[in-house]
C-alpha cells in the first residue's frame, strides 16, 4: 500500500514538473516570437539556444518551436526546399492547436507553397488561414493583413485581377486601422485596376501610395515599392512621377542584377524615349533565362520596340521569342487551377453556413422535445396529486386513462412530424444527388484536355459532346460566338470551342493539326473568347 502511494506522489510531481517547464518553454519561445518582428536573425540564434530544453518538453511546445522556425526562416527569406516540416505541423496543430496556432499554421504552410512556386496550394492554404482567422475573435490581425496581402498578390500572377483587387481592399482595410503600412496595398490596388484597363482609379490608387511614400520620406525601406511605382506611372505615361521615382531608387539593376527592376527601368527609358536604354534593360533580362515571367514583358517589350523602329527581322524575331514564353507560361492552365481552389474555398464556407444552420436547428428540436416532454411529466405528476387528492380508487383510473391518451396522441403526433422531417430530408437528399450529377459537362472538357495531350482524334460525336458541354457551362457563349463572328466554318468553330475551355496552343495545334501561324491569327481574330 505504501509503495503504491509513493508511486502516485512520484508520478504527481513528474506531471507538475512537466507542466512548469512547459509554461516556461511556451513563454520563452513568445519572447523569441517578438524578437523576431523585429530582428529576426537574432531571433533564430535564440531559437537554437533552446533547442536542448525542447527535447524535454510536451509535443505541443515541440510542435511551436518547429513552427516557430518555420515562421522566423520565412521573415529572413530563406527559401524552402521541401513542405515535409509544415505538413507535419499542419496535421499535428489541425488536431490539438487553438484557433489562433491553425491560422499561423496554415499561414507559413500558404507561404511556403508560395516560395516552391506551387500557386494552387498556396492559394489553399492562405485561404484555410483566412477562414480560421474570420472565425477567431482574437486573430492575429497582421497576419491577417499579411494573408490578404499574398492572395492579391497570388491573384494577380494567375491573372485573376477581380479577386487581386478584392484582396487588395481587405488588406487596406486592416493597414487603415493602424496595422501594416499603407503604401502595399495601395500599390496592389493600383496594378490591379491597371490589368483591368481601369486607369483613372489605378492612377488614384498609385497617386495614394506614393504620397506615403513621400510625406513620410521613408525612401530607403520602400525601394521595392518606388520600382514598381516607376514601372506602373512609366505605363499610364506620367512620366513626372516615374522621373521622381527614378530619382528617388538608390540601386541601378544592372549593376546588381534583379529582373524586374530591370524591365522597370526599360519600361521608364521607353516613356522617357530613350529606346536604346531601355533595349539594353531588357535584353539583360532576356539573357539571364531565369525568371519567365520577366522574360515574357522583356519579349512583349522589345518586340513592341523593334516594330515601331521598323526593324522587321528584330521584330519577328521577338514575336517568336514572345510566343515561346507564352506558351510556356500556360496562362489558361493557371488561371484554371486558381479558379479551382477558389471554388473549392467557396464551397468549404457553404458547407460550414450549411452545417451550423442544421445544428442549430437540431439543437432547437432536441429543445422543443425536452421542453415538451418536461410538460408533460410536470403536467402529469400535477394531475395525479390532483386526483389522489380527490379520489382515491376510480377517479383516479380515469383521469390517468385520459392522460394517457393524450400522451399517446402526442407521440402519434411528434412521430408524424419526424417522418415528414425524414421525407424532407430523402428529398434534400435527392436533390444533392441531383446536382452532382450536374458535373458532367465538366467530365466532357477533361476528355478533350486529354485528347489534346495524347494527340488522339475526336470524333464527330465527341466534338458534339463538346458543344453541348459548353453551351451547359456558358450559356450565352454560342449566341455570342454567332453575333461577334460575320461568317466561319466548321474547324473555326471547333477551334473557338477549344480555346473557351482553356486550351494551350500547342494542346490546339495537337488536335486539329494545324499549323503555328494559323493557331496564333484565329488566337488573335477571336482574343474576345478569353473573356467572354
Amino acid at each position: 500500500m505504501k509503495k503504491n502511494l509513493t508511486t502516485y506522489i512520484y508520478v504527481f510531481l513528474a506531471v507538475i514538473l512537466t507542466s512548469c517547464t512547459d509554461h516556461a518553454t511556451l513563454d520563452r519561445l513568445d519572447y523569441i516570437k517578438e524578437i523576431g518582428n523585429e530582428n529576426p536573425e537574432e531571433a533564430l540564434v535564440m531559437l537554437d539556444s533552446v533547442e536542448v530544453d525542447i527535447k524535454r518538453a510536451s509535443a505541443y511546445a515541440k510542435n511551436k518551436f518547429d513552427l516557430l522556425r518555420v515562421r522566423l526562416n520565412d521573415k529572413v527569406d530563406h527559401k524552402p526546399t521541401s513542405d515535409l516540416m509544415i505538413r507535419q505541423l499542419v496535421d499535428y496543430f489541425e488536431k490539438e492547436g487553438n484557433v489562433r496556432d491553425k491560422q499561423e499554421v496554415y499561414y507559413y504552410a500558404g507561404s511556403i507553397y508560395r516560395d516552391l512556386q506551387d500557386t494552387p496550394r498556396a492559394l489553399e492554404n492562405f485561404f484555410k488561414s483566412l477562414s480560421y482567422a474570420n472565425d477567431c475573435n482574437d486573430c492575429d490581425a497582421y497576419m491577417l493583413c499579411c494573408t490578404y496581402s499574398n492572395l492579391s498578390h497570388l491573384f494577380y500572377t494567375v491573372q485573376d485581377y477581380r479577386n487581386d483587387l478584392k484582396m487588395a481592399k481587405k488588406e487596406l482595410e486592416i493597414c487603415k486601422k493602424g496595422i501594416g503600412s499603407l503604401v502595399i496595398p495601395y500599390m496592389h490596388m493600383g496594378i490591379a485596376y491597371l490589368a483591368l484597363d481601369s486607369m483613372p482609379q489605378a492612377k488614384e490608387a498609385l497617386d495614394m501610395a506614393y504620397q506615403e511614400i513621400i510625406s513620410k520620406e521613408d525612401i530607403s525601406s520602400n525601394q521595392a515599392s518606388l520600382i514598381h511605382l516607376l514601372n506602373d506611372y512609366s505605363t499610364l505615361g506620367d512620366t513626372a512621377k516615374a522621373k521622381v521615382c527614378y530619382e528617388l531608387i538608390e540601386d541601378r539593376p544592372l549593376e546588381h542584377f534583379k529582373a524586374f527592376p530591370c524591365n522597370a527601368f526599360a519600361r521608364y527609358f521607353e516613356a522617357a524615349g530613350k529606346v536604346d536604354s531601355a533595349i539594353i534593360y531588357c535584353q539583360r533580362v532576356l539573357d539571364d533565362g531565369q525568371d519567365i515571367d520577366n522574360m515574357y514583358d522583356a519579349a512583349k517589350s522589345l518586340f513592341r520596340l523593334y516594330d515601331r523602329m521598323g526593324d522587321k527581322e528584330k521584330t519577328n524575331h521577338f514575336a517568336r521569342s514572345y510566343m515561346a514564353l507564352s506558351d510556356s507560361m500556360d496562362f489558361g492552365t493557371r488561371q484554371e487551377l486558381a479558379a479551382t481552389v477558389t471554388n473549392a474555398y467557396k464551397y468549404h464556407l457553404d458547407q460550414n453556413r450549411e452545417q451550423q444552420l442544421k445544428d442549430e436547428r437540431n439543437k432547437t428540436f432536441n429543445t422543443l422535445i425536452a421542453v415538451s416532454m418536461l410538460s408533460a411529466l410536470a403536467f402529469l405528476i400535477a394531475i395525479t396529486v390532483y386526483i389522489r387528492r380527490k379520489n382515491r380508487y376510480l377517479k383516479r383510473i380515469i383521469a390517468l386513462s385520459a392522460d394517457l391518451r393524450k400522451l399517446s396522441d402526442e407521440e402519434k403526433r411528434l412521430h408524424e412530424e419526424i417522418r415528414q422531417k425524414e421525407e424532407q430530408n430523402k428529398v434534400f437528399i435527392k436533390l444533392l444527388h441531383m446536382s452532382k450529377l450536374e458535373d458532367k459537362a465538366e467530365d466532357v472538357v477533361s476528355f478533350v484536355k486529354e485528347s489534346a495531350s495524347g494527340k488522339q482524334p475526336m470524333k464527330a460525336s465527341d466534338w458534339k459532346k463538346l458543344y453541348q458541354a459548353v453551351d451547359n457551362l456558358y450559356p450565352t457563349f454560342h449566341d455570342k460566338l454567332i453575333h461577334e463572328s460575320d461568317a466561319f466554318n466548321e474547324q473555326q468553330m471547333q477551334f473557338c470551342y477549344l480555346v473557351k475551355i482553356g486550351l494551350s496552343s500547342t494542346q490546339i495545334q495537337n488536335l486539329m493539326n494545324l499549323s503555328r501561324a494559323t493557331v496564333w491569327r484565329w488566337k488573335q481574330k477571336y482574343e474576345w473568347i478569353q473573356t467572354a
